[in-house]
């Protein structure tokens, strides 16, 4: 099973209780070894929503720090609190586009 990433970063632990032991933690650090080269051009984050919720705090993506429920508006483009998810939210703030290419070009048809 692969598991997707909500954000391309390599996870500062792989569970949110630092106390939380499991049986099998000799395979997911022999994974990190061999995935370390790979992930070494990624930026190593110290907090999610998961850890900022834990201290009853909002997750801020853009500092990668943990806010107080009311100072969202430190956090660069994203100044919403959203309390279910334990994040500052906002609007995109890249613009977005999509395209398609259609192989055969026949008119009215996509594919």
């Amino acid at each position: 099973v692969t598991l997707r990433k909500r954000w391309p970063r390599k996870w500062p632990r792989l569970i949110a209780n630092k106390k939380t032991k499991i049986g099998n933690m000799h395979m997911w650090m022999e994974m990190q070894e061999k995935l370390d080269s790979s992930l070494s051009g990624m930026t190593t984050v110290s907090n999610s929503p998961i850890t900022c919720g834990l201290s009853e705090k909002l997750y801020c993506l853009a500092t990668d720090t943990c806010k107080k429920t009311d100072a969202c508006a430190q956090c660069p483009g994203k100044t919403t609190p959203h309390m279910e998810e334990s994040l500052c939210t906002g609007m995109p703030t890249e613009k977005a586009s999509l395209s398609f290419k259609d192989a055969d070009m026949d008119a009215g048809e996509l594919g």
